[in-house]
């Protein structure tokens, strides 16, 4: 019996439903096979992918009727969030906050304050928090990300 074959008698074993029992998960797996990140453009679209992902989960997370399809795309969310952290932590310098790296991205992008207000919950949020009077809170985390095509871990202190 070889290696692969113990593995998989192994996970038959389980109780629970491992992603590979998932069809949701393996479709997703099939039209785009996670690998390491390299390259920038490998980088956007792995992003977009979590993206299309994180917006079909909100849409369907109180419906018990798809609970295969949001598990299965929830757990292929959590295999490419893992590849892109890896790829952003080789490309952003370690050093750098979540508060230097959106200040980063709002200048390359060229936005104000102003421009961001809606992100942040209204202008005196946008102010207190790049000021570093208050700190992102998830719901700035996920509209940020969505706005710079990042990963949302972009915005985390790990």
């Amino acid at each position: 019996m070889t290696l692969l074959q113990e593995l998989d008698q192994e996970l038959k074993k389980l109780e629970s439903k491992t992603p590979a029992e998932n069809i949701f998960f393996l479709n997703l797996m099939r039209i785009l096979p996670p690998r390491p990140i390299v390259t920038a453009k490998e980088h956007e679209v792995f992003l977009e992918a979590l993206k299309k992902i994180s917006l079909l989960l909100n849409q369907i997370e109180n419906n018990p009727s798809l609970e295969e399809q949001r598990d299965g795309c929830a757990q292929y969310a959590r295999v490419i969030e893992d590849l892109i952290s890896h790829y952003e932590r080789d490309q952003f310098p370690s050093d750098s906050t979540p508060l230097d790296t959106l200040k980063f991205l709002i200048e390359q992008h060229g936005l104000t304050q102003t421009d961001l207000a809606e992100d942040f919950g209204g202008q005196p949020n946008a102010s207190s928090v790049l000021s570093g009077k208050r700190k992102l809170n998830l719901t700035q985390i996920r509209r940020l990300a969505i706005r710079f095509h990042v990963s949302p871990l972009t915005f985390l202190a790990v």
